[in-house]
């Protein structure tokens, strides 16, 4: 949700989903919109993953030590709504996708294992989160999720003062 903003001033007029599993960020992203009056934000409650059902959602101290799993744990985790990107995107009306960004805190194979040939998406920042926790290493398989589905990927140079930039993968079809 950090770049949000950004998104919507410079997609305007185009459009602007924004997928988001975490009940409080998706009360704050409606907040956001309703302050900023950004009429191109559409807010989906749900996470996207490979296929229709549930998930479970853990809740850190910060965004950045959520982790979604498949297992309920009824003290600790909330149920949350899982659909494809497939079908989310089919519900909105979208075949063609400019630009997708992918930060899902150790799911981001799940996500893309939900995107069917049926949808164009031309380019993708997919943030992995090797650098969390080992339970949460995606950067490998996501690098091999897109050279299987034809895309060209790249990655920034490394910086050792924001060791984060160094698992986001940037992504064009080739």
């Amino acid at each position: 949700g950090l770049e949000l903003a950004h998104f919507c001033k410079a997609c305007d007029p185009g459009k602007v989903i924004a997928i988001e599993c975490t009940p409080s960020c998706v009360r704050k992203l409606r907040k956001l919109r309703a302050i900023n009056n950004f009429s191109n934000l559409e807010i989906i409650g749900c996470a996207a993953g490979e296929k229709r059902g549930n998930l479970y959602l853990k809740e850190g101290p910060s965004s950045l030590s959520n982790q979604v799993t498949f297992h309920a744990d009824k003290k600790e985790s909330t149920r949350i709504p899982t659909l494809p990107l497939t079908e989310i995107c089919s519900e909105q009306g979208l075949h063609d996708i400019d630009y997708l960004k992918i930060n899902t805190e150790g799911s981001e194979l799940n996500v893309l294992k939900g995107i069917s040939t049926k949808i164009n998406i031309k380019n993708m920042c997919i943030s992995c989160h090797d650098f969390i926790d080992p339970s949460m290493r995606t950067y490998d398989e996501v690098k091999e999720w897109l050279s299987n589905y034809g895309y060209s990927y790249t990655r920034k140079e490394m910086d050792p003062r924001r060791f984060w930039d160094n698992y986001y993968l940037f992504a064009s079809k080739k």
